[in-house]
């Protein structure tokens, strides 16, 4: 309600404002939520069973400026309400009855990972040659996002100013990070709650060769690589 005003609430959930000026004005209903999973800005891959993996093999490639984030288009809010008089005694003389109700509110939300890539179940992605650069995820895995269980090959490639982190890892992924070139490094990646280059779950295993991490930040922990409880390193 208007400053000065009183807010009335129906059994129905309607709202009534009585203005200072005894003014009746019905509010508009919530606008309908949006759904949606924001999942691989670039590439999206999974296998259909255990024994029916997905395996892509991707080489020379370069990621940039991809962005994966939840949500959808909200609905719109609710109609304005009808007026109607509130059904206790209104001490102005002069009562006005209009319908300037407002929009409601609305809630945007979904899972979201992976501004480049995400891997779902079942993948075995292997990475030579590659570059992630300035790509974006809302919560977790800029560069790249794999869900439980997979198997990550990642050989001479670059992650750098991802958004998000540079790699998020669910539980039991195995990581093998590899490199042979001194360009390649993970560098600047940030914007993750924890692992701001690296981050990998519990009980999987990561194997880090020959890689410099520079200036990656994470908002609590872990600016380089963080891990959880039995994972092997």
């Amino acid at each position: 309600c208007a400053a000065g005003g009183v807010l009335h609430r129906g059994d129905s959930g309607a709202r009534l404002c009585r203005g200072g000026d005894g003014a009746v004005r019905g509010r508009g209903g919530n606008g309908g939520d949006a759904e949606g999973d924001g999942l691989g800005g670039a590439i999206y891959c999974a296998g259909a069973s255990a024994t029916v993996k997905s395996r892509p093999i991707i080489t020379d490639c370069t990621f940039s400026n991809n962005f994966a984030y939840p949500g959808g288009i909200p609905g719109p809010g609710g109609e304005d309400g009808n007026g109607l008089p509130i059904t206790i005694p209104v001490p102005s003389p002069h009562i006005l009855i209009d319908a300037n109700g407002v929009d409601g509110s609305n809630i945007s939300n979904g899972t979201n990972g992976g501004g480049a890539v995400y891997f779902g179940s079942y993948a075995e992605p292997n990475f030579t040659g590659c570059t992630f650069t300035n790509n974006r995820s809302a919560l977790k895995g800029g560069g790249l996002y794999s869900a439980a269980n997979n198997t990550i090959s990642i050989n001479t490639c670059g992650f750098t100013g991802n958004e998000g982190g540079a790699i998020h890892c669910k539980t039991g992924c195995t990581l093998t990070v590899n490199n042979s070139d001194p360009n390649y490094l993970f560098s600047s990646n940030y914007g993750a709650d924890n692992g701001g280059a690296i981050y990998i779950e519990s009980g999987g295993s990561v194997e880090l060769n020959n890689y410099s991490f520079n200036d990656n930040m994470a908002d609590a922990n872990g600016g380089a690589l963080y891990t959880l409880s039995n994972t092997n390193i």
